[in-house]
């Protein structure tokens, strides 16, 4: 976390998706870089609106999010609610597009960084770990050896550094797979 520097631009903030256990953490970046004013808003499916926990779990800061219908969606005003919030909060966006309920990071859905790449918007990439030690299934036992949960700043990613959408989404896909890895290791040995 010490070398993210939040700034005031806008951008996604994007981060694995392991349960619902990381919202509370990605909501609180800004408060543990001690930059309260930094708008955020959440970008997902319908569940904030399914279960009433998630927006308590998302503190009084998060006033605005572009949400689609996950049974019935209908990207035609999509793109154009992306960027109307975009000009006036930084978005946060699991890119995986679902829970692996796995300490696993997925292959990253195409669709909302389509328009990431599009609109030369810049990443800030963080990785969660850990959470599954909440889990009653014996293959996370390891990680309860210990009551650590972390939450690390993996690095930035300039969309106008990337000659192809290929190459940006690789990029922020294999930088946050490579610090999980390495933060595993280090912290949760088998």
């Amino acid at each position: 976390m010490d070398n993210w520097e939040p700034g005031q631009s806008k951008k996604f903030i994007i981060c694995n998706h392991t349960n619902a256990l990381e919202v509370p953490i990605v909501v609180g970046l800004p408060y543990l870089k001690h930059t309260p004013n930094l708008n955020l808003s959440y970008l997902g499916g319908d569940i904030i609106q399914r279960y009433k926990l998630i927006p308590l779990m998302m503190h009084a800061r998060i006033v605005e999010a572009v949400t689609y219908s996950e049974k019935k969606p209908n990207f035609r005003n999509f793109k154009k609610d992306v960027l109307y919030v975009l000009e006036r909060r930084t978005i946060f966006l699991f890119p995986e597009g679902k829970r692996t309920y796995s300490e696993e990071i997925l292959p990253f859905e195409t669709g909302v960084m389509k328009i990431a790449y599009k609109f030369q918007i810049d990443l800030d990439i963080f990785v969660v770990g850990g959470l599954m030690k909440f889990s009653d299934d014996t293959k996370f036992i390891h990680f309860r050896k210990n009551n650590l949960v972390y939450v690390a700043f993996c690095g930035k990613i300039q969309a106008s550094e990337h000659a192809s959408f290929e190459s940006y989404l690789q990029c922020a896909e294999k930088m946050m797979k490579k610090k999980k890895e390495n933060l595993d290791t280090l912290y949760f040995p088998n």
